[in-house]
């Protein structure tokens, strides 16, 4: 607001020199956490990316157009993480040729390409195999055809290929989005080589957890693995069995026990432990508990999130989005055992609407069969030797990450995804294959094209790419906030 008045638009650049449009109206909550008074501070975000001057002055002008005239402020120096106080004093009319778009996505890629020149800061994310070993009542492996389709593995030889001409951009390898890691007879040489091969890489992945044998878990520990994400949607056998389907509760919590014990052989931090638990109206009234149950695990956090339907599921019935007294009535409990029990956990917004929740009716869950599970996990015998590593875990200081957090959405400036094997896309939840590794192109000149770009730009609308518009992030079915323990 400047006056009472809303801002029009605004430009920022060099005195003399061209001007370049500024998108307003970024959703900002820090800043209206910070300034309650400003009805407009939620949507206050700004971005508009500048290239250096060859002078070295970085000195900008800052223009403003509203209701009431035209205001400027110059010369501006920005420093990160330091908040200024400008004074705008009245112009005559403000500048009114703006950069063309295709300068405004140059000066854009330019930014990016300048990011990672110079330091990693891109995530890969793929399947390795197309298959998994449990049939997940929410999961495209309940479909009977998508469950007994034929076998695509990804060898060592053809990740090598595509990955090594992208590699020095790349800051971690995420080896699973939908399917199960652990199926595929390639995943410890795939590990191997990203550890040994471009050791700057840190190695991701997700499990269910039943085929994490001793031997997977020692390579993982020794090869210096970042991160092993368990899913485990309950803390009694026959909720969590319901949900995940063939898969058997004590046999996970055993496994996992197992990792850390071996990790706490080896004397590293590394694997961090982390747990997904899909929300639903029939398990989350043991998300509470399980909180107690992953600090005697040593998770690092718990992922929360809200079960998203889809074409193969669509239960009404299971999802907690229409039953807001109930969601928001566990979402304060699984809060108060964070608290209590000192875990971290990730968790979607509270609904709205809704009141006063009786939970009178719903099933008592005790800690019994995973008190039982954590008696009977396997020993471990002999040591393990991990590689050690001196740099901070999953760090995004000055990476794509952090650069274009502001804009609608920063992954597809800062992740690449293949799904199925030959699909690239930003992410897995973007409704459009933006080209594929058939294609012979190659990951990184994919990265790097055209349909990259044109997504790039639209990053800098207000409501992002139109296949963006079925994102379960953006719709808050997946977890928003960190909640540390104070």
């Amino acid at each position: 607001m400047t006056g009472g008045a809303a801002i029009e638009a605004a430009w920022i650049g060099r005195a003399g020199g061209a001007a370049q449009r500024v998108r307003h109206g970024f959703s900002r909550p820090d800043v209206a956490a910070a300034f309650p008074a400003f009805a407009q501070a939620t949507h206050s975000g700004w971005h508009a990316s500048v290239a250096a001057a060859e002078s070295g002055d970085d000195a900008l002008v800052l223009t403003i157009r509203w209701a009431g005239g035209a205001l400027a402020a110059g010369p501006l120096r920005i420093v990160k993480g330091e908040v200024q106080h400008i004074a705008l004093a009245a112009v005559a009319t403000p500048v009114e040729a703006v950069t063309e778009e295709e300068l405004e996505a140059s000066t854009l890629d330019q930014r990016l390409q300048a990011l990672l020149a110079a330091r990693p800061g891109l995530t890969v994310r793929l399947d390795i195999v197309n298959k998994c070993n449990l049939r997940c009542v929410m999961c495209h492996y309940a479909d009977e055809r998508v469950f007994k389709r034929p076998a695509q593995h990804i060898t060592p030889e053809q990740f090598a290929a595509f990955f090594a001409p992208l590699a020095p951009a790349v800051r971690e390898v995420v080896l699973s989005c939908g399917d199960e890691p652990l199926v595929s007879p390639h995943f410890e040489a795939i590990v191997r080589y990203l550890a040994d091969q471009h050791p700057h890489v840190e190695v991701l992945f997700s499990t269910n957890g039943m085929l994490l044998s001793e031997r997977h878990a020692r390579t993982v520990i020794e090869r210096g693995a970042a991160l092993v994400m368990f899913s485990i949607d309950g803390v009694t056998a026959a909720t969590f069995e319901a949900v995940r389907c063939g898969a058997r509760f004590g046999q996970v919590v055993g496994n996992l026990v197992r990792l850390r014990r071996l990790r706490e052989a080896a004397g590293s931090a590394r694997p961090l432990l982390v747990v997904n638990y899909v929300l639903m109206r029939r398990n989350i009234h043991e998300a509470p508990l399980f909180v107690a149950a992953a600090r005697e695990l040593g998770v690092h956090y718990i992922d929360f999130r809200h079960v998203v339907p889809g074409e193969r599921y669509d239960a009404a019935d299971d999802t907690l989005e229409t039953q807001p007294s109930q969601f928001n009535h566990y979402r304060g409990r699984i809060l108060a055992a964070a608290q209590v029990h000192g875990v971290t956990v990730y968790l979607p917004p509270p609904l709205p609407g809704g009141g006063a929740y009786d939970a009178r009716a719903d099933p008592v869950a005790t800690l019994d069969d995973f008190k039982a599970a954590v008696a009977a996990a396997p020993t471990v015998t002999g040591t393990v030797a991990a590689a050690p590593f001196a740099k901070p875990l999953r760090d995004t200081r000055g990476t794509p990450t952090e650069e274009f957090s502001g804009l609608f959405c920063e992954r597809p400036f800062s992740e690449v995804m293949i799904r199925n094997q030959d699909e690239v896309l930003p992410c897995p939840y973007h409704g459009k294959v933006l080209d594929r590794l058939s294609s012979g192109r190659g990951l990184a000149a994919i990265f790097a094209g055209e349909a990259f770009q044109k997504l790039r730009r639209n990053m800098l609308r207000l409501e992002g790419d139109p296949d963006c518009a079925a994102c379960p992030i953006k719709h808050q079915q997946l977890p928003q906030v960190c909640h540390p323990p104070t």
